[in-house]
């Protein structure tokens, strides 16, 4: 049987949201997009809907991955193959 707790979740707020999004770089019209999400339903987070549950864990995926991307750039010219 599964536990339906709301351990481990944290409560997104819309301004927790906002901050997380500006530090990806990207805008709501974008995060709905590529969660193949309306604009519509994604902005009514926050003030008429509550945020789901899973907002909080793809943000901080996001992050992660994000800063992963940026650490194979770094060291990408190190590890390539260079034909002298």
């Amino acid at each position: 049987m599964l536990n339906n707790s709301n351990k481990g979740f944290k409560k997104m707020d819309l301004q927790t949201f906002k901050v997380q999004l500006k530090s990806i770089g990207i805008t709501k019209k974008e995060f709905a997009e590529k969660l193949g999400l309306s604009y519509t339903t994604v902005n009514a987070w926050g003030s008429v809907q509550d945020f789901p549950k899973y907002v909080d864990v793809i943000l901080e995926k996001w992050v992660k991955a994000d800063k992963f991307d940026k650490i194979v750039e770094l060291v990408k010219p190190y590890v390539e193959n260079k034909e002298d």
